[in-house]
């Protein structure tokens, strides 16, 4: 089965494309669907519906796992996010796939066995569960403790999103 894990972002949106072979969880294709903050919103969503498309035809999941979307302090970021986040849900429907959508704590849960975990201790456990994958190019920034860019955040959080599905339906 293959999993495309997205972490929704307006500015990037990460993506990740894990799979599950016997034990070993295996990272096929991940990356960053960027958008200039300097051009319009629809602009923006647009860019954001039709690379994820390209990105789901190439990959071909069987399923799309999100991190939903939580009111945190600033409702414009709210609602800018609610705006990615309905395009990304719409490219994943209308290409007829599963949806599943988990909270952040549910993803900390299955990947650190703490609903409560920093995003450090889940960035560090996707490095254990992907193994070698990540430890090539062009991954390995992605767990390297010395380099810690929001870019690699992006791409470690859609890994989470696949990870958590794979482990709470693995049999």
């Amino acid at each position: 089965m293959r999993v495309l894990g997205i972490d929704t972002g307006l500015r990037k949106t990460g993506y990740a494309v894990v799979t599950k072979n016997q034990r070993e969880f295996v990272l096929l294709d991940c990356g960053i669907v960027s958008t200039d903050e300097h051009k319009s919103l629809p602009f923006r969503l647009e860019t954001i519906y039709r690379e994820i498309q390209k990105v789901i035809d190439d990959s071909e999941p069987d399923i799309v796992v999100y991190e939903s979307i939580f009111f945190n302090k600033n409702p414009k970021t709210f609602s800018l996010m609610a705006h990615a986040h309905g395009v990304l849900l719409l490219a994943s429907e209308q290409k007829g796939l599963q949806i599943e959508e988990y909270t952040p704590a549910e993803i900390k849960k299955a990947i650190t066995g703490n609903g409560t975990a920093a995003k450090s201790q889940v960035r560090y456990m996707v490095g254990k569960f992907i193994k070698e994958e990540l430890r090539r190019e062009p991954f390995i920034p992605i767990i390297s403790g010395r380099v810690n860019s929001k870019l690699k955040e992006d791409i470690s959080d859609a890994i989470a999103c696949a990870l958590c599905y794979l482990l709470r339906n693995s049999q």
